[in-house]
C-alpha cells in the first residue's frame, strides 16, 4: 500500500513536468522548456516510477507462479517439464511497456480526474495460460560391461554402457569366489519409452491497452494526449534532447548519462543475471565445506552467470574471465561458450590439470571418458547430461537440490534451472593433491586458520568487508581459496602499510602515478554479486585472522601475460605465485 502511494504522489509530479517550464530553465535548453539539470532530474524521476511499477507487477508475477504450482499439483504435471517449457518462451514479462502503460495511466488520470480509485497495483498485465501436453523419451538402457580375466575362463564387471537400441547379450553367473562365467543363454534388453504429462506454459503481457480498460476510458478519447505523453517520456529516457543539443560525444556527467542512457536495454538482462546469480550464491552457501575440489568448480562454474554469451561450438582460448566475450565475429554471432564450453572452462579455470580438462571439450567426450554414476549418487560439481532420444545433446554442472548451472541456448547465457537431465558423470581425479586449492575441511573453526597479530590503523566495516569480497570476484573468481585470499591480503597489507592509504575504499580505488585506478581499472568491481564464502574468506582476511601470505610486505600483485614468465616486477621482488597471478614484495 505503501508502494501504491509513493507510486501516485511521483506520477502526480510528473504530470507537472509536462506543463510548459521555460520560465524556469536555467541554461541551456534541451526540449520542453527543460535545462541540463531538470532534464537529468525527469530522467531519474520517470526510470524510478519504472523501477517501482515493476516492483508492483513483480508481486502479480510471484501470485501466478504460485497458482501455477497450484495447477502442476491439481493435474499431476510433471514439475520440471512445466517450467522448462514456461523458460523456453523466454520472459515476455521483461519487455513490458512501461513506458507505454505510464503514459496511458497519465492520460486517463488527466481525462477522470484525481478522484478515480485505482492505481498501478490494480492494473494487471499478465496472463498465464497452460495447457495439457506430454513428450515420450526413450530412456537409455545401462548394459552391464564383463572383461575376460587372464585364466581365458572366468570374467569380472567392468563398468557399463549406453545404448539406445535393441541388445543382444550373454547371460553371466556369479561363482563362489565372486567372479562370473558365461553361459550358453542369451537375453534381448530393449530400451523403455516413457510419456510424461506437463502443462505447457507461457506468460502473455497487455500493453497500454489494459490500463484504457482497467481506468474504464475509450483509448481513442484520450488517444492524442497519450501520444503526447509517451514522446515528452521516450524524449526524457532515450537522451534524445541531450544528443541534439550537445551531439553524442558530450562530456556532461559521462557516467551517469551512459548509466542512465543504458537503463532501459540492461535492467531486463541485469534482472535475469542478478536473480540466476542470487540463486546460485543460495545453493553453495548450503555446502560451504564440502570437497574443495567440487567448491572450487561450482565456485568458478557460478561466477559465469550471465556473464558469457551461448555460442554453439564455442570453447574458452584460457582460463579465467575473457575479455573477447560478447564481442562479435566475422560471422555476426558473439564469441561465446557452449555447454561442453562452460563445463569444460569451469573444471580448467578451477585448476585441475590438462589431461583432466581436455577431456570435457564436447558431451561426446565427456560421455565416454568420465565415470557413469547413479542419479542418487550426485554431488556438486558433477555432470549433468540430457538425451534426447537420438544423442546426448547438453550438459550442465550439478549445483545440489537438483539445480544445475549450465549455458542455455534457450537463455542465451549461463542460468540455473532445475533441468531434466538423464545421464550422470563424475570427473576422475587420480592426484587430487595435486591442485592449488584450500583444504576447507582443515579449517572449519577459526582457531585453525593462520593468525598474524596486527595494530590496525582503521576500523574495518561491513561495506569495506562488500567491497572487497567484490574485488575478490572481479579479480580472482576462478583461482580458488588460496588465489582469492591472498588478493584480499594485498588489500590489507596496504592498510596497515604508511605507503598506502588508511581505509578500504581509497586502497581499492586508488590512482597511479599515470591516472590508472590500482585494482579496479577494469569497471566490473561494481556488478559482482560475492558468494557467501567470498564474504566470509574477506572478513576473516581483514579482521587478521586469516593468512595465506604471512608476510606484510607484500603489497603488489599482477596477473602475467599467457606465456610471461612469473618472475621480478621491475624493481618489486618475486615472492610467490598462486594459480594465475603473482606476488610482489616491496624488498626482498
Amino acid at each position: 500500500m505503501k508502494l501504491a502511494k509513493r507510486l501516485l504522489i511521483m506520477l502526480l509530479t510528473i504530470n507537472t513536468a509536462l506543463q510548459p517550464m521555460q520560465a524556469h530553465a536555467k541554461g541551456i535548453d534541451v526540449g520542453y522548456g527543460l535545462s541540463v539539470d531538470d532534464y537529468f532530474k525527469k530522467q531519474e524521476q520517470v526510470l524510478s516510477i519504472v523501477g517501482q511499477i515493476r516492483d508492483v507487477h513483480g508481486e502479480q508475477l510471484s501470485v501466478l507462479m504460485d497458482k501455477l504450482d497450484e495447477e502442476i499439483l491439481d493435474e499431476g504435471y510433471d514439475y520440471e517439464l512445466t517450467y522448462e517449457s514456461l523458460h523456453e518462451k523466454g520472459a515476455p514479462e521483461l519487455d513490458t511497456d512501461y513506458i507505454g502503460m505510464l503514459a496511458a495511466y497519465m492520460a486517463c488520470k488527466e481525462a477522470l480526474g484525481t478522484g478515480r480509485p485505482c492505481g498501478f497495483a490494480d492494473i494487471e498485465p499478465y496472463t498465464l495460460t497452460v495447457k495439457p501436453a506430454s513428450i515420450t523419451e526413450t530412456i537409455p538402457l545401462r548394459v552391464q560391461e564383463y572383461e575376460l580375466t587372464l585364466d581365458g575362463i572366468h570374467y569380472t564387471q567392468n563398468g557399463y554402457h549406453y545404448t539406445l537400441e535393441p541388445e543382444i547379450i550373454p547371460v553371466y553367473e556369479e561363482t563362489s569366489d565372486g567372479m562370473f562365467e558365461k553361459t550358453d543363454e542369451e537375453k534381448i534388453l530393449k530400451p523403455v519409452s516413457v510419456q510424461t504429462s506437463y502443462g505447457d506454459a507461457a506468460i502473455s503481457v497487455a500493453g497500454p491497452e489494459c490500463v484504457f480498460e482497467k481506468m474504464g476510458i475509450a483509448q481513442e478519447k484520450v488517444q492524442e494526449r497519450f501520444d503526447e505523453i509517451r514522446s515528452y517520456l521516450d524524449y526524457v529516457i532515450t537522451n534524445e534532447g541531450i544528443i541534439s543539443a550537445f551531439g553524442e560525444d558530450f562530456t556532461y556527467e559521462e557516467a551517469k548519462n551512459a548509466e542512465m542512457s543504458a537503463y532501459m536495454d540492461e535492467a531486463k538482462k541485469a534482472i535475469k543475471e542478478e536473480l540466476a546469480r542470487q540463486q546460485a550464491a543460495e545453493q553453495m552457501s548450503e555446502w560451504a565445506f564440502i570437497n574443495p575440489a567440487r567448491y572450487n568448480v561450482v565456485d568458478c562454474a557460478s561466477s559465469l552467470v550471465g556473464k558469457v554469451p551461448y555460442l554453439w561450438g564455442g570453447k574458452a582460448r584460457k582460463p579465467g574471465y575473457d575479455e573477447t566475450w560478447w564481442s562479435y565475429r566475422a560471422d555476426g554471432k558473439r564469441n561465446g561458450l557452449d555447454c561442453s564450453g562452460f563445463v569444460q572452462w569451469s573444471y580448467r579455470t578451477a585448476g585441475f590439470p590438462e589431461e583432466v580438462w581436455q577431456k570435457l571439450s564436447s558431451t561426446k567426450q565427456i560421455l565416454s571418458t568420465c565415470q557413469t554414476i547413479d542419479q542418487d549418487d550426485l554431488q556438486p560439481g558433477d555432470i549433468g547430461l540430457l538425451n534426447n532420444g537420438e544423442s546426448i545433446n547438453h550438459c550442465g554442472i550439478y549445483l545440489g537440490d537438483g539445480n544445475y548451472i549450465h549455458c542455455s541456448s534457450g537463455k542465451g547465457t549461463v542460468t540455473v534451472s532445475k533441468f531434466p537431465f538423464k545421464v550422470f558423470k563424475r570427473v576422475q581425479i587420480e592426484n587430487i593433491n595435486n591442485i592449488d586449492i584450500f583444504n576447507l575441511s582443515e579449517y572449519s573453526t577459526i582457531e585453525n586458520y593462520n593468525t598474524i597479530n596486527v595494530e590496525y590503523r582503521c576500523d574495518i566495516t561491513n561495506e569495506d568487508i562488500l567491497l572487497v569480497a567484490k574485488l575478490m570476484m572481479s579479480e580472482a573468481a576462478g583461482e580458488g581459496f588460496n588465489g582469492q585470499a591472498a588478493v584480499a591480503e594485498v588489500v590489507r597489507n596496504r592498510l596497515l602499510s604508511t605507503q598506502f592509504p588508511d581505509n578500504v575504499y581509497d586502497v581499492i580505488y586508488q590512482e597511479s602515478d599515470d591516472g590508472l585506478q590500482q585494482f579496479s581499472n577494469n569497471g566490473r568491481i561494481a556488478s559482482m554479486i560475492p558468494t557467501p564464502k567470498t564474504m566470509e574468506i574477506a572478513k576473516e582476511v581483514l579482521s587478521g585472522r586469516l593468512s595465506v601470505l604471512e608476510d606484510e610486505s607484500v603489497l603488489f600483485y599482477r596477473r602475467p601475460a599467457e606465456g610471461e614468465e612469473h618472475d621480478d616486477w621491475g624493481r618489486y621482488p618475486f615472492f610467490t605465485r598462486i594459480n594465475h597471478h603473482t606476488f610482489y614484495s616491496l624488498s626482498n
